[in-house]
């Protein structure tokens, strides 16, 4: 099952929550998380604001967890896993950008 933090199509995010979008850095940059595309991604302004700078937790009774990653910089960067039906998911980042019709 493929899930996108964003769907464009619904308006709402993996979360089911709607309305207007923000960015979220999925590893906290309290926590040392960078400020780069590789740590964001496209969510509810509701989400981001539940998320806040959890690693884990539930937000609509979905659980969720940060998986800290770091990348070939060795900087700090998070992928996103949700709980569906007992089944962990790792959840798409998607930007804004990626809705452009190029």
């Amino acid at each position: 099952m493929k899930i996108k933090s964003w769907d464009f199509k619904e308006n709402k995010d993996c979360f089911g929550n709607k309305g207007p979008t923000t960015v979220d850095h999925v590893y906290p940059r309290s926590l040392g998380g960078i400020r780069s595309r590789r740590n964001t991604m496209l969510v509810s302004k509701k989400t981001n604001i539940r998320k806040g700078n959890k690693v884990e937790g539930t937000i609509n009774k979905i659980p969720f967890r940060v998986i800290k990653q770091t990348d070939k910089n060795n900087k700090t960067i998070g992928t996103l896993r949700i709980q569906i039906n007992d089944e962990w998911y790792d959840v798409q980042k998607i930007l804004l950008s990626d809705n452009i019709v190029k």
